[in-house]
């Protein structure tokens, strides 16, 4: 443990000193509704700051790199590093991750893997806004020392209110406005489901990655607005992940409902941000205690996203090497 802090203090250092300039960097390792819940704040980012550099870094299988896409008017980049990369990759990823100057991270409880700890040292990104497990009674060991700028995270608050915390750590206080935002598919995306713009429902039955968890709505609620929607001709699509994808086939035998399993999508196989050069891989309506949103993408596509959202770091991130 004495190892690890001494080797944070010295990263500590190597961090660039603050300039005027905004650039943000915004983790999106959670899971995908997640960071949806996440898009709020980064709206608000972008229009408090209008001007200045605002980028996604993303990696994980729930393809949360697709939320947002370069140069959509709301942030000018998002960067690919796999959390499955070698740690020599990372380092390499981190260390040309400097020539950005980015000046702020955030670091959120629900979206911060321990390499995004000190990653963001070895990019010299001189301040770090994160979260502090206090009130979850954990300990956050070296981690701790990383942020230079603490935001004590709240129980029984909607997610959004927790990103909307980091930022207001900076701006200080705010309207908050909740309008969520997903980036719209692509033609030829939607060809390879026979689906057409404007003309589905995409419902997520599942949640959790297919783990046992009590924040989502009952099959049967599920079921009987599928069927309700089959009989306004409407066309339902189950997406989910590679783990959600045999509940959903299992969901679909035992009820008499017209609906296509998507599942596993979307899939992360391939980037639609950029990544930085040279480095390695680079390429439910639910409980009122539960977070359901129903949003509109920019195509204009209804979707209905149900989510569990946790208190906890991702992957052991407070201690871990």
């Amino acid at each position: 443990m004495y190892l690890k802090r001494l080797i944070i203090s010295i990263l500590r250092e190597f961090a660039r000193k603050r300039t005027g300039q905004d650039t943000f960097l915004v983790s999106a390792y959670g899971g995908l509704g997640n960071f949806i819940m996440a898009t709020p704040m980064v709206l608000k980012l972008r229009q408090s700051h209008p001007t200045a550099g605002i980028y996604i870094i993303a990696g994980n299988p729930f393809g949360t790199e697709r939320v947002f896409l370069p140069g959509d008017g709301i942030v000018d980049d998002v960067f690919f590093l796999p959390m499955a990369a070698s740690t020599l990759g990372k380092v390499a990823f981190f260390l040309r991750l400097r020539r950005q100057k980015i000046q702020t991270a955030f670091v959120p409880f629900d979206g911060a893997p321990p390499f995004y700890w000190w990653g963001i040292l070895l990019a010299g990104i001189p301040r770090r806004v994160g979260h502090t497990m206090d009130v979850l009674g954990q300990d956050m060991s070296w981690t701790r020392e990383v942020l230079t700028d603490d935001v004590p995270l709240r129980l029984d608050t909607h997610e959004s209110d927790l990103h909307f915390d980091l930022l207001e750590k900076i701006d200080g206080s705010f309207a908050r406005d909740y309008d969520t935002h997903i980036a719209a598919l692509g033609r030829e995306t939607l060809a390879k489901f026979n689906l057409r713009e404007r003309g589905y429902v995409a419902i997520q039955v599942s949640a959790a990655n297919a783990g046992i968890t009590p924040k989502r709505w009952t099959e049967e609620g599920f079921a009987e607005l599928i069927r309700r929607l089959n009989e306004k001709g409407e066309t339902v699509v189950l997406p989910g992940d590679r783990h959600e994808k045999p509940v959903i086939d299992e969901f679909l035998q035992r009820h008499n409902i017209s609906a296509t399993n998507i599942a596993p999508f979307p899939s992360h196989t391939a980037s639609t941000g950029s990544s930085i050069k040279g480095s390695a891989a680079m390429s439910s309506a639910t409980k009122p205690s539960c977070s359901t949103n129903v949003a509109r993408s920019s195509s204009g596509v209804s979707t209905a996203i149900s989510f569990a959202a946790f208190f906890a770091f991702q992957s052991g991130a407070a201690g871990s090497a």
